[in-house]
Order: structure tokens, then sequence, then C-alpha cells
């Protein structure tokens, strides 16, 4: 997970964004250069593009930045610009979820949320179930909720509601579909259809 300073405020990413996109790039290009090596499997190269393009828009372009008068929420293929005075609710569960006060939801896929409960539970009931330590409830087994980057967001998005001051208007959330990113997906699937049919016309 990555946080930093932007012009807008805070960042707060899974990757740092730049490293991330070369290295997606780079395994990409290397995948590429195997599949050319055999000129039969040239349908195999949009597909590998597909493939990096999807991870890289689903893990490495997602973000949250947190502003000093509202939390922009960027996901795969939209993007919401929160105010803190349309705010109702945080919460950093199984996903970091904005709540606005018109009731609608946001979620952020841009950062760690509480993702290993399952681990760590293992990772308890091996510890209490080993040698001579006998397990006598059920609480013990239980697994305990260890900050994540999602909760970090949240508490620092508490803070700066609390501590924002009063706007004299009341201004509402905003989302917009992130084109670019709809425009190059579809346009990839296409190709990709294309070269499969070619392949086995």
């Amino acid at each position: 997970m990555s946080r930093t300073t932007g012009a807008h405020g805070e960042v707060h990413e899974r990757f740092r964004f730049v490293r991330a996109t070369v290295v997606v790039a780079s395994v990409a290009v290397a995948l590429g250069v195997v599949a050319m090596l055999d000129p039969r499997s040239w349908y195999v190269l949009p597909l590998v593009a597909t493939l990096a393009w999807l991870v890289w828009a689903s893990w490495v372009w997602p973000r949250v930045v947190v502003g000093p008068d509202d939390v922009i929420v960027r996901n795969t293929f939209s993007t919401a610009t929160i105010p803190y005075s349309d705010l109702d609710g945080v919460t950093s569960g199984l996903v970091l979820q904005f709540r606005t006060k018109s009731g609608a939801r946001v979620r952020a896929f841009g950062v760690h949320a509480q993702t290993g409960l399952g681990r760590d539970a293992i990772r308890r009931s091996e510890a209490y179930t080993s040698g001579v330590v006998q397990v006598r409830r059920f609480d013990d087994l239980r697994p305990t909720a260890s900050p994540t980057q999602a909760s970090h967001v949240a508490e620092n998005v508490q803070r700066r509601v609390a501590t924002a001051d009063p706007q004299p208007t009341h201004r509402r959330t905003r989302r917009r579909p992130n084109l670019a990113i709809l425009v190059v997906t579809v346009v990839l699937l296409v190709v990709d259809a294309g070269a499969l049919a070619g392949a086995y016309a």
C-alpha cells in the first residue's frame, strides 16, 4: 500500500502508481515477446495486452484522495467526489465505504481493506491448539481486527470532517464515468474477439 501527498491532498493507493505501471508493462512486454516466438500464436498478443490492461485498471489506477474539502474516490470505471458537507458516514470493513446524506453509498476499491480475516483466524487457531495449550472458549479463535489501509483512511476522513469549517452552501456528491478507461477496455475486447475469430476461422 502507498500513501503520498499530491496537489489535492493525501493520495492512498494499493501500490505506487509509476512503479506498478512499469512492472505491469514489463510483464506484458515479456509475455508478448514469448508469444511472438511462435508465429502461429500471434492472436495471443491482444489477449496479453487486455489482461495487462485489466490488471492495471483494477489494481493500479484506483485511488482515494483525501483533500481539505472533499474526498475523491477513483475506481476503475467511475470517479466520485464527495464533499465533507455531504458525507454522512464512512466504514472500513471488508471494503472502504462512504455514505452520503442522500443515502447513496460509494465503495472505494483503491485501498486495502480487511481481507486477512480467515488467515488471522487460522494463525490464532494454530497458536491455541499447538502443544499442550487447549482451546477453552470459541472467542479465543476469533480474529483480531488489525488496522488496515482502509481504516487509516476512514479515521483520517472522520478527523477532517470533525475539524472542517462549516460551509454556507451544501455541495452534493458528483459521480462521473472514467471515459478513457471505458473506451480502451471496449476497444481491447473488440480486438480480442476479432483476433480469436481470425485464429479459428
